[in-house]
């Protein structure tokens, strides 16, 4: 995906679903978020 195609089709959910999110999922996300710039390193 390309950051034009990214920009151009994002979207605002403000519905979500009553459904729990599996542990291995909310790791694997985190793991990932810490590797996202960030400003001034914080």
């Amino acid at each position: 995906m390309s950051l034009v195609e990214a920009v151009s089709t994002r979207r605002s959910v403000r519905g979500f679903l009553d459904k729990e999110v599996p542990q291995e999922v909310l790791d694997r996300i985190f793991e990932i978020a810490q590797q996202a710039p960030s400003n001034c390193n914080v």
